[in-house]
């Protein structure tokens, strides 16, 4: 009886997933980011679609031509306000917290970096050293369903 051996190469370019908890805007956290791991992220001309409303969550993104690395910076909370129309209301608006990824609603933002398989660490200490920044770490191994949705 013989053996079959079937090996499959996978194609996936090396992605890592940083979770970020942070209690600063997305504009101030992409200038730190900038200026910390020397990039240019930019603001997406289109943002993540939101079932929700018509705006979306936030995307920036940065690719270098020459080093071939992608980095692109989501933004897992949408704030949605709503207004009452109702008189005996006491208040007039009220503000709801969407999360784009519910399994990780707690996390503020995700910052994707494709071929940067072996300077992550050195990317996870700059991120963590950033004032504002509360946590930062790598998105655990049971949520590869969302790192397969964050592919680009």
């Amino acid at each position: 009886m013989s053996i079959h051996k079937l090996l499959l190469e996978s194609n996936e370019e090396p992605q890592t997933t940083l979770c970020i908890h942070s209690a600063i805007s997305d504009v101030l956290l992409v200038f730190s980011l900038n200026r910390e791991l020397n990039i240019r992220l930019k603001r997406s001309d289109v943002d993540l679609d939101s079932s929700e409303t018509s705006t979306g969550y936030v995307l920036y993104e940065f690719i270098c031509n020459q080093t071939l690395h992608d980095y692109r910076l989501i933004g897992n909370q949408l704030k949605i306000t709503h207004r009452s129309l109702s008189d005996w209301s006491l208040f007039h608006q009220t503000e709801k917290t969407v999360p784009l990824f519910k399994s990780i609603e707690q996390v503020d933002y995700l910052l994707t970096l494709n071929q940067i398989e072996d300077s992550s660490s050195s990317i996870l200490s700059k991120v963590s050293s950033i004032k504002g920044v509360i946590s930062c770490y790598e998105l655990p191994d049971r949520y590869q369903n969302i790192k397969h949705q964050l592919t680009f």
